[in-house]
C-alpha cells in the first residue's frame, strides 16, 4: 500500500504495549513540556504517545494535546533518522501550552535527537 509523505497511518504508529515498553528502555531527551523516549528499532520509524491524567483530568484536554502532537510529528517526521522510533510523554505543564509552545519545544527535541550519531545501536 501506498502512502503519502505527509500522512500518519497506523502503521507507522506504536500500539502494542510490548513496543511502549521497549521503547521506554531507551535512551531519553526532554524538555519541561515533554519526555521523548527513542531507540532505533529496525527499519521504519514509528510513533508514539502518552497523555496520563496527571496532565489533566479533562479528556478533551488530553485528546487536543495528543492531536497537536500527531500532527506535529507528522509534518515534520523527517527531522529524525530513519529507524529512530520515539514515545513521546507529555507532562503537566504542557496542558497550559499553545500550540507555538509545543511546536518550538519538539522541534528542538527532534533537532536533538536527530544530532547524536546514530547506528545499529543509538548512542
Amino acid at each position: 500500500m501506498q502512502f503519502k509523505p505527509e500522512s500518519f497511518p497506523r502503521s507507522m504508529r506504536i500500539r502494542k504495549t510490548r513496543e511502549y515498553n521497549a521503547l521506554y528502555t531507551g535512551k531519553r531527551v526532554s524538555g519541561p513540556l515533554f519526555v521523548i523516549h527513542y531507540k532505533y528499532m529496525g527499519t521504519h520509524s514509528k510513533a508514539g504517545i502518552t497523555v496520563s491524567k496527571k496532565v489533566s483530568k479533562s479528556a478533551v484536554v488530553r485528546n487536543t494535546l495528543k492531536r497537536r502532537l500527531r500532527e506535529i510529528y507528522r509534518l515534520n517526521k523527517t527531522i529524525i533518522p530513519e529507524g529512530i522510533s520515539l514515545v513521546i510523554r507529555v507532562l503537566p505543564k504542557a496542558a497550559g501550552a499553545d500550540f507555538y509552545e509545543i511546536k518550538r519545544e519538539i522541534l528542538s527535541l527532534f533537532t536533538l535527537i536527530a544530532s547524536k550519531k546514530h547506528s545499529n545501536n543509538v548512542d
